[in-house]
């Protein structure tokens, strides 16, 4: 990425069944006398995704939100998450609402029908004066 940003909420699931093909993608031998999943938690620590949540179906990761995500693996990874697995970010300034004032803004990646969408948003105050988000722009993954 061309700037460092600060995470906003992020949660990816992977299902047990793809945790193999997803080491071998992202070419991580690992350790032979841990189970692949494990290996995978290693794996994603590399990168400051921390497994919150582990079963016998599917592993769920969130990224610590102290640290810039790296777009590059991220992308790697949307071919083996979860329908619905998300990330944000807060960029690095502030973006015009569709009203032309300076707002916070929140990028969303998120995995809609196995395809990565990014929506940037400015953060508004609604009718009812609670936050909303006012979509700003979809934004091609391949430019981020």
């Amino acid at each position: 990425m061309g700037y460092d940003v600060r995470n906003g909420n992020s949660m990816i699931t992977i299902d047990c069944s793809r945790v193999s093909a997803l080491l071998a993608a992202l070419d991580y031998s690992g350790d032979d006398d841990l189970e692949p999943a494990n290996n995978l938690i290693e794996c994603m620590l590399l990168n400051d995704w921390v497994c919150v949540e582990q079963s016998a179906e599917f592993l769920v990761f969130t990224h610590d939100p102290e640290e810039p995500v790296n777009w590059d693996s991220f992308v790697q990874l949307v071919p083996f998450v979860q329908e619905g697995s998300y990330f944000e970010q807060r960029p690095g300034d502030y973006v015009q609402d569709l009203q032309g004032n300076s707002r916070p803004g929140v990028m969303r990646a998120s995995v809609e029908g196995g395809v990565l969408h990014c929506r940037l948003y400015a953060l508004v105050k609604g009718a009812d004066g609670f936050g909303i988000r006012q979509l700003i722009e979809e934004i091609d993954p391949q430019l981020i």
